[in-house]
Formats: C-alpha cells, sequence, structure tokens
C-alpha cells in the first residue's frame, strides 16, 4: 500500500525548487489531497481484490492446484488406477501421492493402495507385457485363478445378509467364543460391562427361564459387536465406515457424546459403561478412517464426554466405587494407554485424509513427533501406533528414493514395518505361537492376521509390501540405477 511520501515523490526535485511561500503550502495542500484521494482508491481497490480472492477460494476445489496433477496408471490384471498427485517442492521434484480413484471408489492418503501403486507401477508394465508375449495361454491361467478367488472368498464368507437366524451354538462352543472375544476384543475396546454379561449371558442356558430381551436386544452395543464381527469376517469392508457414520450419529442422538455429568443423575455404572460406549466408537472411528481411507467424522469439538476412569468391572458394583491411579494396572489399562493419544491421531488422519488438507512434508514431521509410542509393553499398541507413523510417512517413502530431503520419512516406514512384521508374522514368532495352546493370546493374534480383512491382516500385508520395495530400491542403488544415491536404510 502507498504512503503519503510515496504521493509526495511524484512531484520532481527540480519542481519543487520552483515552489516558494505560499505556492509551496498550497502545492503541499494539493499533494496531501492527492495523495489521500489515491489512498482511498487504492484501499477500495485492494478490497475488492481480497472480495474476489475470497470468493474464488471458497468456491475452487483445494485440489485444483497449479501442482496438482492426475497420474493415469493402467493394467489388463487391475484395470485403470487414476493417482492425484502433487510436487510438494515445485521446480520438477519427486511427486508425493495424495489419492486414488479406482473404478467408482475414492482412497484416501491413508490407504496402502495410494502410494502402492506409484511403487509396483513398473510391475505392471512388466506383467502387461508378459501377458501380451503369451496371449491367451497367460490369459487362461489368469481367469482360472479369478474364478478359484472368487470361489474361496464366497466359501470364506457367509452370505450377508443371512437368509435366516440360525440359532445359538452348543455351549462348549459358544463358551468359547465367548472367552476368545472377551481376550483378543473387549480387553481394548470395552463394549460390555463383564460381569452383568457373564450373569445375563448364564441365564440364557438356563432350562425353561425366559431370556432377558434387554439383554438380547441393546442397539449401541448390539451394532459395536456386529461391526468388530464383519471386518473380522471381510463382511462388506467397503462400506465400513458408512456404517460407522451411521453408529457415530445413533450414538448422538442417544445423547453419548455428551459426559454424564451434564445429564441427568445415574449410577456409576452407568456413567462408567456410558464413557465406555463412547470411548471405543471414537477409537473405532479412527481405526475405520485409517483403514477404508475415508474422512474422520469426529473431532475434538464434537464431544465432550470424559476419559473412562481406571475401574476394573468388579468396582463398578460397589456403591461408590473410587477409580484406581493411573500407574496401577486394571482391565482398562489398554484402552486408556490408546486414549492418550487419541487427539494426536486424530490429527494425523485429517491431516493424511481431509480434501482441505495442504500435506506439507513439514506437517508431516511435526504430526510424527507427536506419536509417541507410550506403551512398548504391549504389542498390539505397538502395532497400532506404529500403523499410523507409516500412514503419516509413506506419501513421502517414494519421494525419498529421489530427493535426500525426504530420506527420514524412508528411514521411519522400515523401522516402523519392520517391527509391525515381526510383531504380526515374523518366523521366530509365527513358529512360538504355533507351539501354544490353540486359544493363547500369540494364536489368536495369528488368526487375526491369517483370517478375513481384519486390521492386523492388512498391516501385515502393506508391511510386507514396503519391506520388498525397500528390497528392490537397496539392489537398484546397489548396481548405480537408483535416482536418488541414498544409503541403504538397511542391508540386505
Amino acid at each position: 500500500m502507498h504512503s503519503t511520501a510515496e504521493f509526495r515523490g511524484t512531484m520532481t526535485l527540480h519542481e519543487r525548487g520552483k515552489l516558494s511561500g505560499g505556492d509551496r503550502i498550497l502545492g503541499s495542500v494539493i499533494i496531501e489531497g492527492y495523495a489521500a484521494k489515491r489512498l482511498r482508491l487504492r484501499i477500495r481497490e485492494l478490497e475488492d481484490q481480497q472480495s474476489r480472492v475470497s470468493i474464488e477460494s471458497s468456491t475452487s476445489s483445494p485440489l485444483a492446484t497449479a501442482s496438482s496433477s492426475i497420474e493415469t496408471t493402467s493394467s489388463k490384471l487391475g484395470g485403470v488406477f487414476h493417482v492425484q498427485c502433487e510436487n510438494p517442492i515445485g521446480n520438477g521434484g519427486p511427486i508425493v501421492a495424495r489419492s486414488m480413484m479406482h473404478k467408482t471408489r475414492m482412497f484416501g492418503q491413508s490407504h496402502w493402495c495410494v502410494t502402492g501403486v506409484l511403487l509396483i507401477r513398473d510391475i505392471f508394465e512388466t506383467i502387461d507385457a508378459q501377458l501380451q508375449e503369451r496371449g491367451a495361454e497367460a490369459w487362461a491361467g489368469i481367469t482360472r485363478c479369478k474364478g478359484l478367488a472368487r470361489f474361496i472368498k464366497a466359501r470364506r464368507s457367509p452370505p450377508w445378509p443371512p437368509t435366516k437366524l440360525s440359532p445359538l451354538p452348543e455351549k462348549p462352543l459358544a463358551d468359547r467364543l465367548v472367552e476368545n472375544y472377551l481376550q483378543n476384543t473387549e480387553s481394548l475396546y470395552r463394549v460390555l460391562h463383564i460381569p452383568t454379561f457373564r450373569e445375563q449371558y448364564d441365564a440364557l442356558w438356563v432350562a425353561g427361564s425366559a431370556p432377558d430381551t434387554a439383554f438380547l436386544v441393546q442397539t449401541v452395543q448390539t451394532n459395536i459387536l456386529l461391526l468388530f464381527a464383519q471386518e473380522r469376517l471381510g463382511i462388506i469392508a467397503d462400506s465400513m465406515s458408512i456404517s460407522m457414520g451411521w453408529l457415530i450419529r445413533r450414538a448422538m442422538y442417544m445423547g453419548l457424546h455428551r459426559d454424564p455429568a451434564r445429564l441427568p443423575e445415574r449410577t456409576v455404572l452407568t456413567c462408567e459403561m456410558h464413557r465406555r460406549l463412547w470411548n471405543t466408537i471414537a477409537e473405532s472411528n479412527l481405526q475405520s478412517s485409517l483403514g477404508s481411507r475415508g474422512s474422520v467424522f469426529l473431532s475434538m469439538s464434537d464431544f465432550d464426554t470424559k476419559t473412562p476412569g481406571n475401574f476394573d468391572n468388579e468396582q463398578l458394583l460397589e456403591l461408590d466405587p473410587v477409580a484406581r491411579p493411573a500407574h496401577e494396572c486394571t482391565q482398562m489399562t489398554m484402552a486408556l494407554a490408546l486414549r492418550e493419544t487419541f487427539a494426536q491421531r486424530l490429527d494425523a488422519l485429517r491431516f493424511l485424509n481431509d480434501v482441505s488438507s495442504g500435506g506439507s512434508y513439514d506437517e508431516t514431521l511435526r504430526q510424527g513427533a507427536k506419536q509417541a509410542l507410550t506403551s512398548t509393553e504391549l504389542r498390539v499398541l505397538d502395532i497400532i501406533m506404529y500403523r499410523y507413523l507409516t500412514a503419516l510417512h509413506v506419501p513421502y517413502f517414494v519421494a525419498a528414493m529421489q530427493d535426500a530431503k525426504y530420506a527420514y520419512s524412508r528411514v521411519v516406514v522400515v523401522d516402523c514395518v519392520l517391527k509391525i512384521w515381526t510383531s504380526l508374522a515374523g518366523r521366530t514368532w509365527m513358529h512360538a505361537s504355533c507351539a501354544q495352546s490353540p486359544i493363547g493370546a500369540a494364536d489368536n493374534l495369528r488368526r487375526q492376521v491369517t483370517r478375513g480383512m481384519s486390521f492386523f491382516m492388512i498391516a501385515a500385508m502393506h508391511s510386507a509390501l514396503l519391506i520388498v520395495m525397500e528390497l528392490r530400491a537397496q539392489l537398484k542403488e546397489s548396481d548405480g540405477l537408483g535416482g536418488g544415491g541414498n544409503e541403504p536404510v538397511f542391508q540386505s
């Protein structure tokens, strides 16, 4: 913006020298008036420009930027992939994948396929060339494999929705299923008050007794358990985030997003189950967003429900229970340890999957620094935290092959995926788990890796892909074929 002194400078020194006395005063007044008029016009012009910029920025898509482009990769096996890429530093620097369209589905940055397509597109080209060379013979084998895959998938997953409700299984099998659920899922995602559940569950098997309909039909708890079962079995995996959105709205309609302290007075048991249910829904929402590449449906300002207390289930049956200190281990320890990083992981997913997120590398480093691994003694929590760290840095994994600026992200990704793979599918751990009893904790976790489409199975698959890509990059670099010339992250 121009100042009065700048406008005064429009009169040359020679012209000023001709003015004297009253003429000089009059000239000064004229210049001041001219400057004031020009200043008002300039202010109005800047206001108009600001108004136009605001309108354009509010109506234009964040994806339509000068550094944004769509890269299309075609494969006879996988179809057509449209990857939305950005060049964060310009000047022909390395690209970073932000999202991907495949058929009618949009994949956000946290989904493993987005970076995966860029990593293996040269493999697509090699396979397509082989198929072109071998012709009908190769396609016959592929068609047979696809048919077998569809058959296996159909046999592995039960029909959905079921044609009829089946009766309860025999009690020994039902007991084992309940124990497996309580050991593997309930310990992290609190849904049930276990003493109350066991009492009502045992009543179901008493001959001649009428079942408690309140126990049989509990909307929110039933829907949470249903979502867990669908994830484990790989049923309607693509619409998991849709179901989660419905569940969040249902929970809000029931007031679970408001802390019980702001609601009519209730018992300690009711208040704590209220907080536990909301905590499980909020955590499941993050897991759904991370795995299904969608936006997060919640922000920290959408709820004020407090963190559940550090109670054992039996304490909640007492008249006036007192929460145990944070350092004491209870049945809530794992859930509370995960809750401590909820806000940071929520920010990370918004940074990755929100359409308006710029996704700068500096912001990636800042978000990654906040992901503190506070529960190293608990493998499951470690895997979850390493999965979030991987999601933050993997968009720059490809760029690190070309530019040493992003080498730190490459180190973080390789370190995290090696730890995830070792925890979930490493040879030593797998051998040890097979030697344990069928209901051992390690064996149950291994089953989640090898069955269905669970969070842990996807984490193991993604880790294996990235490890292979890192080994391939190191081989290229050692042969002088790599673009970045970086030192290998680990020796192969």
